[in-house]
């Protein structure tokens, strides 16, 4: 029998090559990615407080989304998460649901087998690198970097990789279009190669400062990643996604446009508005 999450799933593993729940509540609109930083920064007792639909029906999908997962032949692994300060975080008070929404499921052959004496000192220096990353404490993470050198060359590299990627974001020397090809191409899959979970929190910021950047970007066919109503979506920016393509003129006679349109309705909880750009799309395209 068809899975209605099916395809929620499907796009997860596309992009992130794993399933988190985390990034399924933020990817569907169930959580506000404010909500997800306070809760991240300790400043949320429990994640589940935040949903924005009721959690029984959220976890309902979820249950639907990880057995198609398992289905895929991908397996469970639990993920801890910690606030800045190194505290435990719930993500719901009830153990049994707080478990549900903490299994990821990502392919066998990623499973890491860690000897738990001689591998604990270049774990924690990525774990240390990752969350200097995040916090954008540069005096860190040079301290980890170098550190990491001496354990990891190979990922010692990567993460140099994925640091000199994000200085050209934030410089001057690219245009906005090469930017968001830098993002998308290469910082996308390196950072979630490196950092999986925590990929959200540092390249979401990213997102949203491009999003900035191209206000008043006029939607061009022939760069259609280069508008806000795609990175507003990355960022889980909704309503920007929404507001940018109403300020384009013909966003009705544009199968894209409308497509991005209805996801955003969708994930706003405005399931008329967005059965509507269905409809109009369908007939756009029939």
């Amino acid at each position: 029998m068809h899975n209605p999450v099916s395809p929620q799933v499907d796009q997860l593993l596309f992009e992130e090559g794993r399933f988190s729940p985390v990034s399924w509540l933020l990817a569907n609109g169930f959580l506000e990615y404010g909500d997800y930083v306070n809760w991240r920064n300790g400043l949320i007792d429990s994640l589940d407080s935040c949903f924005i639909r009721q959690r029984d029906t959220i976890i309902t999908q979820l249950k639907a989304a990880q057995l198609h997962a398992v289905s895929l032949g991908f397996e469970s692994v639990v993920v801890a998460y910690t606030s800045t300060d190194q505290r435990v975080l719930l993500i719901s008070c009830n153990p049994a649901d707080d478990l549900i929404f903490k299994t990821d499921f990502e392919p066998a052959h990623d499973r890491m087998q860690l000897d738990l004496f001689f591998d604990s000192a270049p774990v924690c220096t990525e774990n240390e690198l990752i969350a200097a990353l995040i916090a954008g404490n540069v005096q860190e993470i040079d301290i980890y970097l170098d550190k990491l050198n001496r354990y990891d060359d190979p990922k010692h590299q990567d993460f140099k990789q994925l640091i000199e990627l994000g200085r050209r974001i934030k410089s001057g020397s690219l245009s906005i279009q090469q930017k968001v090809a830098v993002l998308e191409e290469e910082m996308m899959p390196l950072s979630l190669k490196l950092l999986r979970g925590e990929s959200i929190r540092f390249l979401t910021p990213l997102w949203r400062t491009l999003s900035d950047s191209l206000t008043g970007y006029v939607f061009r066919p022939q760069a259609p990643n280069v508008h806000i109503s795609y990175t507003a979506a990355k960022a889980f920016q909704w309503q920007d996604v929404v507001s940018s393509i109403e300020q384009e003129p013909k966003w009705l006679e544009n199968p894209l446009l409308l497509f991005r349109y209805a996801e955003a309705c969708f994930k706003l909880n405005r399931e008329l508005t967005g059965f509507t750009a269905w409809f109009q799309l369908f007939l756009s395209v029939a």
